[in-house]
C-alpha cells in the first residue's frame, strides 16, 4: 500500500509543469541550453529575452532576464543591454510593479541612445503607454502610443524581410487596438474608430 502511495505521488507531482522532481524545470533547461550554446553573445541575449517573452514573463523568467543582462553587461553592447532592460521592464509590468518597470525602461532608453533600432524604441514607448494607462493617465498613454505608432510608420519597409514586415504590421495593429481602447476611455468614439 505504501509503495503504491509513493508511486502515485511521484507520478502526480513529478509530471507537473515546472516541477520536475528529477532535475531542472523546462525553463531552466532552455536557459542552460541557450547559455551553453556555441552562438554569439548577441544571439544568446536575443534568444533569452525572446524566451522570457514567450513565457509571458512568469516568475521564473526573471532569472532568464537577469542572465541576459549579465551577458549584455559583460559584452558591453548597449543594444543588448537595451533589449535586456526592456525585457525586465516588461517583466515588472506583467507583475504590476509599475515604478520598477519605468526604471527598467529608462535604462533601456539610456542604452538605446545612439543605436538604430526603431522597433525597440517603439516597443519601449508602447510599454510605457500601457503603464500610463494602468496608472490612470489616459491622455499621456494616448500620446505615448501615438509616438510609438509614428516611429513604426516611419520605418523603411524596404529594409525588412518578410518576418520583419509581419512583425511591423503586428505591432502597428496592437497599437491601433490599444489606442482605440484608450480613446473609448475618453469618450472619443470617433477617434476610437
Amino acid at each position: 500500500m505504501l509503495k503504491s502511495l509513493i508511486l502515485f505521488c511521484i507520478l502526480c507531482f513529478g509530471t507537473l509543469p515546472g516541477n520536475n522532481l528529477f532535475g531542472q524545470s523546462p525553463i531552466e533547461n532552455q536557459l542552460d541550453s541557450i547559455v551553453n550554446s556555441e552562438q554569439s553573445n548577441y544571439n544568446k541575449v536575443l534568444n533569452l529575452v525572446k524566451l522570457a517573452g514567450k513565457e509571458r514573463y512568469i516568475a521564473p523568467s526573471k532569472k532568464i532576464i537577469l542572465k541576459a543582462l549579465e551577458i549584455s553587461k559583460s559584452d558591453g553592447n548597449p543594444l543588448l543591454m537595451a533589449n535586456s532592460y526592456y525585457s525586465l521592464g516588461n517583466y515588472y509590468f506583467f507583475h504590476a510593479e509599475m515604478d520598477s518597470s519605468l526604471v527598467a525602461l529608462d535604462l533601456a532608453d539610456e542604452n538605446l541612445r545612439g543605436q538604430d533600432d526603431e522597433m525597440l524604441k517603439a516597443s519601449i514607448l508602447s510599454t510605457r503607454g500601457g503603464i500610463y494607462s494602468r496608472l490612470g493617465d489616459v491622455i499621456l498613454a494616448i500620446t505615448t502610443n501615438l509616438r510609438a505608432k509614428g516611429i513604426l510608420e516611419g520605418i523603411d519597409t524596404q529594409d525588412l524581410d518578410s518576418l520583419g514586415l509581419i512583425q511591423l504590421k503586428g505591432k502597428i495593429m496592437v497599437l491601433d487596438n490599444s489606442l482605440a481602447n484608450l480613446y473609448l476611455k475618453t469618450d472619443d468614439y470617433n477617434s476610437a474608430l
